[in-house]
């Protein structure tokens, strides 16, 4: 064996290999390997803005992936009463790993946006938007209500009230497949001792939990509006979704 076809064997060429990718040259001259590999996010894209809370959303890539980071406008930044409750967001969430639950994956401060909760991208649409479209069949439905059924059953279990369960806090993916539960920011658990306080969507909460006194509970929960019994019982099987 002569000398050159040794080193041949010894330091085989990526173009040589079963497992070489095509124009792996011109892509690695046109990525930023820099940035890929930071810890920093980048990308950074507003995608939500609470028309009244102190909420703000948005998408970031870091490893290229792609996640989103929740945090709080800008005026609300340095108030301590909205910065305990981000914390208490991500507390709960964290504690919480379940297939039909958003993932919470850490708490950060990041640049102009200052501290915000990482959560998991989800590629889907909310509930909310699913209804606009007039296009969810009673099949979907179904399966759509057992998914949510056993991650608030997996909720409860862990002694955590979600209570502003609504379509908008519904995400669902696009093949109809995954169905997660997201947004705790009023969300209670007997752990924490701030923010005793009844709480939830207006137009979505259980009659008792408007009373001054009122106390979370899985029973409120499960409250299902009586628009929405209607709604189902509309004929929709021949939606595609």
């Amino acid at each position: 064996m002569n000398k050159s076809r040794k080193e041949n064997i010894d330091k085989p060429s990526i173009a040589d290999t079963d497992s070489a990718f095509i124009g792996i040259n011109n892509l690695s001259e046109s990525l930023d390997l820099g940035g890929l590999f930071s810890h920093q996010f980048t990308n950074i894209t507003p995608v939500y803005s609470s028309s009244h809370g102190p909420t703000e959303i948005y998408s970031a890539t870091r490893y290229g992936k792609r996640f989103i980071l929740k945090g709080l406008k800008e005026q609300y930044r340095n108030d301590p009463i909205y910065t305990i409750a981000l914390a208490k967001e991500f507390e709960i969430g964290i504690t919480l790993e379940h297939h039909g639950i958003r993932r919470t994956l850490s708490i950060e401060t990041v640049g102009d946006i200052g501290l915000v909760i990482v959560l998991e991208y989800v590629d889907g649409c909310s509930l909310e938007t699913i209804f606009a479209s007039g296009c969810l069949s009673l099949t979907s439905a179904r399966a759509i209500a057992v998914q949510l059924a056993d991650a608030l059953r997996y909720i409860h279990s862990k002694q955590v009230f979600h209570r502003d369960l609504k379509p908008s806090n519904i995400l669902v993916s696009h093949s109809g497949s995954v169905v997660k539960i997201i947004d705790f920011n009023l969300s209670d658990s007997d752990d924490f001792i701030v923010l005793k306080i009844p709480a939830g969507s207006k137009n979505y909460m259980a009659p008792e939990q408007m009373c001054p006194d009122a106390k979370p509970s899985a029973v409120a929960d499960i409250y299902v509006q009586p628009s929405a019994i209607a709604y189902w019982r509309t004929p929709k099987e021949s939606c595609i979704f």
